[in-house]
């Protein structure tokens, strides 16, 4: 079973613009809403692949009633802890023809008690799962030790001998990698961030991948935008890339992306196929207008469309 985690979820608002301009008045065509978060992403990408996951985390107020609805309508099973003192949050997107521009808040103050009973729900979950999934932005989450509750928890999974997916940046994911997940999704900034190295180049990127090897992370996915993606599987590096496509939307897509590589690999699919299917799932979602959602024809059509190739002398480093 996957368990997804998200600490801080929200409802995402959209909010479509025709030619959003600055310093004069913008009027709003079209609104819609759609559950946010890292790890609930996965968990509705995965619903629409077809894949049962178990979404978990910490759901406040009356936005957070909303996004375990929202969640349930998308054929999500939740197992959050709940709580009315507070309130989850509300993230706004703003989208117009050439951008997509997200503003996140920060998240609610969240006491001891209800941290200390998420552990221990979270611990029993556990129990029941194979992989976890760990995402997004946890910095408000204090443990009484000042240790960040986030990375207990890669504790705990780790102790537990569960298969961890992390998906975070900055010190969360300087943090994470210490306690050796599967796999790991940083774009080409955050991996310098990581290993204080240059990721400009593919080779930079390679060599700043197999810095990390000391932490035994097997797979590592690096992101380089409209370039596509660095990959090291296991022993082997691949160069992916992208769907030739007019995106609509391209907030969401590496959640998309991180749902299809965890359901290839479930699945069995051979390397070049794993990559294939990532980055067909990253595509189809561009092409949402939402930031969560994935429609599995459109997947299977984008991937026999994406070039994927194991590489070789690149993978070597001069350093």
């Amino acid at each position: 079973m996957i368990l997804t985690v998200t600490l801080n979820p929200a409802m995402d608002r959209l909010l479509f613009v025709n030619g959003f301009t600055f310093n004069v008045t913008n009027r709003i065509s079209r609104r819609e809403d759609c559950v946010g978060g890292k790890g609930t992403h996965v968990s509705v990408n995965l619903a629409d692949l077809g894949e049962a996951s178990i979404a978990t985390g910490i759901a406040m107020g009356e936005t957070g009633k909303t996004i375990l609805e929202t969640l349930e309508r998308s054929g999500v099973t939740c197992d959050f802890v709940y709580s009315d003192a507070g309130e989850s949050r509300t993230n706004y997107l703003l989208l117009d023809e050439r951008t997509s521009t997200l503003i996140c808040e920060k998240g609610p103050a969240v006491s001891g008690e209800l941290l200390d009973a998420f552990s221990a729900h979270y611990g029993a979950l556990l129990d029941r799962a194979d992989w976890v999934v760990i995402s997004g932005d946890a910095s408000n989450f204090l443990t009484g030790a000042g240790v960040s509750l986030q990375e207990s928890l890669l504790k705990t999974a780790r102790e537990k001998g569960v298969k961890i997916v992390l998906d975070c940046s900055g010190a969360a994911l300087l943090a994470g990698v210490k306690h050796s997940p599967f796999l790991i999704k940083p774009n080409a900034e955050e991996l310098s961030e990581l290993t204080n190295l240059p990721t400009d180049t593919e080779e930079q990127i390679v060599c700043a991948m197999e810095s990390l090897a000391p932490y035994g992370i097997e797979i590592i996915a690096v992101s380089m935008g409209k370039r596509g993606s660095i990959v090291k599987y296991y022993d082997e590096y691949y160069r992916s890339g992208i769907a030739e496509l007019k995106p609509v939307n391209t907030v969401g897509c590496g959640d998309a992306y991180l749902s299809g590589m965890i359901y290839a690999i479930r699945h069995a699919y051979e390397p070049l196929r794993v990559m294939q299917f990532a980055a067909a799932c990253g595509s189809a979602e561009a092409l949402n207008p939402l930031s969560v959602g994935l429609d599995r024809a459109v997947v299977e059509q984008l991937c026999d469309t994406i070039l994927v190739e194991r590489m070789e002398n690149e993978r070597l480093c001069n350093t």
